[in-house]
């Protein structure tokens, strides 16, 4: 297994109970990729009967609007 292979992403996890309900955030995990994302998020978050879920990876995220940081550093 290469470097690569084995570094980890984190992904949000976002949930529906109802149909036409809206997605919430429910959580986050960290895995080496989209499936084993999938199998952890079904695994940690059972506690409801989801009717959706979907696991995001946070790097592929499209902002359209998004704030600064109080406490960025310039350069950083």
């Amino acid at each position: 297994m290469n470097k690569e292979s084995s570094k980890k992403y984190e992904y949000e996890i976002f949930a529906r109970i109802n149909r036409g309900d809206d997605l919430v955030h429910i959580g986050t995990v960290e895995a080496e990729t989209d499936n084993l994302a999938k199998v952890y998020a079904a695994f940690i978050y059972n506690e409801e009967d989801w009717t959706d879920m979907c696991v995001i990876r946070k790097d592929h995220f499209v902002w359209v609007k998004r704030p600064q940081g109080l406490f960025e550093k310039a350069g950083a």
